[in-house]
């Protein structure tokens, strides 16, 4: 069973990380800054999609899926295994 609160809280975490990483990116880096925007964009869509999901487990499921899936995030963490009630 997934948790909507430690989803959040997740996603919420790597948005802060995404924005402290925009900080420290050289102002000529075009490339990682677009990177950045589309990275703080995607999390920004599944923290409010994850807000608005409740305890739908069916709709939790499906943002932890769009998570594992996405080219942009797929690499941040285990999702579901850091959003699991135990």
């Amino acid at each position: 069973m997934l948790d909507q609160n430690k989803l959040l809280n997740l996603i919420a975490d790597d948005l802060k990380v995404c924005r402290e990483a925009a900080k420290k990116l050289h102002p000529t880096d075009m490339a990682g800054k677009d990177r950045n925007i589309l990275e703080i964009s995607t999390l920004t869509a599944h923290l409010a999609w994850a807000q608005r999901a409740g305890t739908d487990q069916a709709e939790l499921e499906r943002i932890v899926h769009s998570l594992e899936t996405n080219v942009l995030l797929r690499g941040y963490q285990r999702w579901r295994e850091m959003c699991e009630t135990h």
